[in-house]
């Protein structure tokens, strides 16, 4: 898992699902020439080659007209699942009619929008219409026992890289349990009818490509649950309203609803307004927002930042907000290592007065709702970022809380925001550990030194096993202090984690 990790750390989500579904269309045209789909080769490939030519080029068309920011890896991804949903094209009629609803599906993000974000999975969009319609098969071939194992190594690895698995169990459990009922009320075979649901029906795929996506699909655990019953209740059921029929896209669609009304509907343009050098490699952004908007202390936001030949990051990415929510300002704060992304490069290169936007504001790497729940915090490096919005929230309120924060980096030069710290520390109850590792760069610091140990938890955190645990940094240094705080003897469910993904 470790390994897995560390490439999925490496690579955006849209990135990873982009090259997932290429092949995955690979293998299927491999298979369709060794005759193990019931498809010729050449018909997958035409039909990919026009949904993707349509969903791109008709992206680029809607963007200019709307003045939206486009994202290339979003259209193609959405004519890749239209590829896998609609049946291969038999004609240049079924050929045109594919393109049209390409089009028809990227349309949806613009018009079927709110404060400029989408409302619906467009991919789901374009198929409900075609099936109600009549005017295209919506046959969702992906699901065949022939490309099962590779849909679910890769279903998996998407899910992963969203952590979103707790999403896709309450969807395949509740979906399943509901299928089964109906298999016993109609007295047919339950292995039989189990082992077609699994390998027949779209759950794998649909439960790990569509579901999660992060545009449409809640951010928070209690709405991610809710959400992933309401999709799993409406795909095993079966019954029809007028020339609306349960499937799929439409049990996804109606899903869709209930997710906007429970996340952050707004897509907010922020102006910079300075550049703030923290140390040697961090720096912190400050921006305008367009609009006021209201989040909790310690939640991250999807940032996007157009710009000329993205990497393998892409032109969007998750930070945490590091202001406080009372605070006027946006401010983002992170690492810019000279061998960076092409997102932070970017980002390094602006100046006052530039734009990116901000949406999908989520996270539940939050204060306790009691005021007097005692807190120890592990910070690796920009790790810092969700504590310094807490502890400048609490500040804000002047509000004081028992919190022991351990601010672990490699050299004394690299700790952001110690004066802030430092000044901060009285007035909301807080208690700082700095704690650098490198002794080649600890000439003249006084303070303690060297790594994280289980020692040093017990000497400097007397009531340790009495507190709610915070961890906050690189992924691989969260696992292991989990770990290391678990195996004191405190409950992983007094043990909350965030990270971030690096460069």
């Amino acid at each position: 898992m470790k390994t897995i990790d560390a490439f999925l750390n490496k690579i955006t989500m849209y990135r990873l699902v982009l090259g997932g579904l290429l092949f995955l269309a690979a293998v299927s045209v491999i298979a369709s020439a060794l005759s193990w789909l019931p498809f010729r080769p050449f018909q997958l490939i035409f039909s990919l080659a026009i949904l993707l030519i349509a969903c791109w080029l008709s992206n680029k068309v809607f963007a200019l007209f709307t003045k939206a920011a486009t994202t290339p890896e979003s259209a193609f991804i959405t004519g890749l699942i239209m590829f896998f949903i609609f049946g291969p094209l038999e004609s240049v009629h079924g050929g045109l009619v594919l393109a049209v609803y390409g089009c028809v599906a990227m349309l949806s993000k613009y018009v079927l929008a709110l404060h400029r974000k989408h409302i619906f999975n467009p991919a789901a969009v374009a198929a409900f219409i075609a099936s109600v319609s009549g005017t295209a098969l919506v046959s969702w071939w992906v699901a065949t026992p022939v490309l099962f194992p590779f849909v679910l190594v890769i279903g998996l690895l998407f899910v992963r890289k969203v952590r979103k698995l707790e999403l896709f169990l309450t969807f395949a459990a509740v979906a399943t349990a509901v299928f089964t009922l109906l298999l016993v009320h109609s007295g047919a075979s339950l292995s039989t009818g189990l082992r077609q649901f699994l390998l027949s029906w779209p759950l794998i795929f649909f439960g790990t490509v569509m579901i999660t996506e992060p545009q449409t699909s809640p951010a928070t655990g209690s709405d991610r649950l809710i959400y992933g019953a309401i999709i799993g209740l409406l795909f095993s059921l079966s019954f029809k309203i007028g020339p609306v029929s349960t499937s799929p896209e439409f049990a996804l669609l109606v899903a869709n609803i209930y997710a906007y009304f429970v996340s952050f509907r707004h897509r907010i343009t922020l102006t910079l307004k300075e550049v703030v050098p923290l140390t040697r490699e961090i720096s912190e952004f400050v921006f305008l927002p367009s609009r006021a908007f209201s989040y909790t202390a310690g939640q991250y936001a999807e940032w996007t930042l157009p710009h000329r030949a993205p990497d393998g990051r892409g032109v969007r990415r998750f930070f945490t907000i590091v202001s406080a929510p009372e605070d006027p300002f946006v401010r983002l704060a992170m690492r810019l290592p000279v061998e960076s992304s092409s997102f932070k490069r970017k980002l390094r290169s602006l100046t006052p007065g530039a734009h990116l936007s901000m949406t999908g504001i989520a996270g539940t790497f939050t204060l306790p709702n009691d005021p007097n729940e005692k807190i120890a915090a592990i910070a690796g490096g920009i790790g810092l970022t969700p504590f310094m919005s807490m502890f400048r929230h609490l500040a804000e309120r002047h509000e004081h809380r028992d919190i022991t924060l351990i601010y672990s980096v490699t050299s004394p030069l690299d700790f952001a925001y110690q004066q802030e710290l430092d000044s901060l520390a009285p007035a909301i109850g807080l208690t700082v550990i700095y704690l650098p590792s490198d002794y080649a760069e600890l000439t003249g610091w006084e303070g303690l030194y060297g790594y994280v140990t289980p020692e040093l938890v017990r000497k400097q955190i007397k009531d340790y096993d009495k507190r709610t645990w915070y961890l906050s940094g690189p992924d691989a240094m969260v696992r292991n202090y989990k770990g290391m705080i678990h195996s004191l003897g405190v409950p992983y469910a007094r043990i909350k984690t965030d990270y971030f993904q690096g460069l």
